[in-house]
């Protein structure tokens, strides 16, 4: 719970940072008119991982391993953290054997009742007691499976919230992690440029960290408009090659393609 609120007090204060950035460097209301060339003001934009989770322990118990390490790339399936299990494997062997008892039990009510020795109460009591042993070996079975964690996606471990050999409860955090996909351009855009902007629309990045000009398209613009900063988040996606260095966080500008006038006209 802690790190989805660090996680989220993040991507604000990013949000915000954005904000700040875009209206210091346009100057207030002025930057939504553009710049007196013509060409639209750069935005300042942050990259984002395409999926972030934080794997917590399902199960109470003792950590045996946690495979990751700080900066480690893993693929979706794979093992990051392993829990002694020995106390819940141990109900589940004895949930099978009762189940196994409840089995014989129903069978040999039902063989009964086919003599006439037995009646149908007795035999639909022994039925539910068999189902109810079932279910037991299946909510067993399935405390069991968490006490392996699996990697849900492709991807990176940002920290590692926990070590090995420490006895965790369920919900206590273990690994954050980040998705491997390509990162998403977060931006923040004056509201006036709904009247043109799009999905599809392009656009070039230019990355603070490497001095990389990265060619992108919007893929959706945000739900809600500011309605104090009269602003709309936008995000776009990068089109990269495996040459081309990027990671969440990384931030820098983008320049937006400025629409003609027959789109503004169109889309008004």
């Amino acid at each position: 719970m802690q790190g989805r609120s660090i996680q989220k007090s993040v991507r604000r204060v990013a949000r915000w940072l954005t904000v700040l950035a875009v209206i210091s460097e346009g100057g207030g209301v002025a930057w939504a008119q553009g710049a007196a060339d013509g060409s639209l003001p750069l935005v300042r934009g942050v990259l984002e991982a395409p999926e972030i989770a934080t794997l917590s322990a399902e199960v109470p118990g003792r950590l045996l391993a946690l495979a990751p390490r700080e900066g480690d790339r893993f693929a979706k399936g794979d093992e990051l953290a392993r829990f002694d299990c020995t106390p819940l494997e141990a109900q589940l062997r004895s949930a099978e054997a009762t189940l196994r008892r409840a089995n014989l039990e129903l069978g040999s009510r039902g063989q009964l009742a086919k003599l006439g020795s037995m009646g149908k109460l007795d035999v639909g009591i022994a039925a539910a007691d068999a189902a109810a042993a079932k279910a037991e070996v299946a909510l067993r079975r399935f405390q069991v499976e968490k006490c392996v964690v699996l990697a849900p996606f492709d991807g990176w471990v940002v920290a590692r919230r926990a070590n090995a050999h420490e006895v965790l409860s369920p919900g206590e955090p273990i690994l954050d992690i980040i998705g491997g996909g390509t990162p998403i351009v977060r931006m923040i855009v004056p509201s006036v440029w709904l009247k043109w902007l799009k999905p599809t629309w392009p656009l070039t990045f230019t990355i603070d960290e490497t001095g990389a000009s990265l060619a992108a398209k919007v893929v959706r613009l945000g739900a809600q408009v500011d309605p104090v900063s009269q602003t709309v988040p936008v995000f776009a996606r990068l089109q990269l090659t495996e040459r081309d260095p990027v990671r969440p966080g990384m931030s820098g500008s983008a320049e937006f393609q400025r629409p003609d006038a027959g789109q503004v006209d169109a889309a008004q």
